[in-house]
């Protein structure tokens, strides 16, 4: 096959070379025509690239293949395991706070849920109010009016039963 050399120079605004490309080896005229096969320096997998007739057939001649991946998380391999969320927390388990526990957390800081001391009895623990103040003896020796007013201010407060 008879071939040419080609040079061509363009030029950028004010006369300056901008390109100076040479072309070896083309077909003189009437030869053939170049083909991927007959390209000097090409390699096989650039060649092959060339001669691709779809994008199939360049990712598979450049290795790239293709993907089946769906784009769900669930078809990943080698995933790393996500925790699951745990359900509400039990007298016995840890867990989250249920709607209901946090209404009811809720309701002790504005008053509606608050805790109601049970009284005391001779046979259960409970609240006891503050017995209302009793003067001090006046003498060495209590008398029985001083003492009854101590039964009575303790019995008006529930801390002793009343007779």
């Amino acid at each position: 096959m008879a071939t040419r050399n080609i040079h061509f120079v363009s030029e950028a605004p004010g006369g300056l070379p901008a390109e100076d490309v040479y072309a070896d080896n083309l077909p003189s005229d009437g030869g053939e025509a170049p083909t991927a096969d007959t390209l000097e320096g090409a390699t096989a997998t650039g060649k092959a690239l060339m001669k691709a007739t779809d994008a199939e057939a360049a990712r598979t001649a450049i290795g790239a293949g293709t993907s089946s991946f769906s784009g769900s998380y669930n078809n990943l391999t080698d995933k790393p395991t996500i925790p699951t969320i745990p359900g509400n927390a039990t007298s016995s388990a840890a867990g989250l706070m249920s709607a209901s526990d946090k209404a009811k957390l809720d309701g002790i800081a504005t008053g509606a849920n608050n805790y109601s001391l049970p009284a005391a009895a001779t046979g259960a623990i409970g609240g006891v109010r503050m017995a209302a103040h009793v003067a001090s003896a006046a003498g060495d020796n209590v008398t029985a009016a001083e003492f009854e007013a101590l039964l009575d201010a303790l019995e008006a407060a529930g801390i002793v039963a009343g007779a």
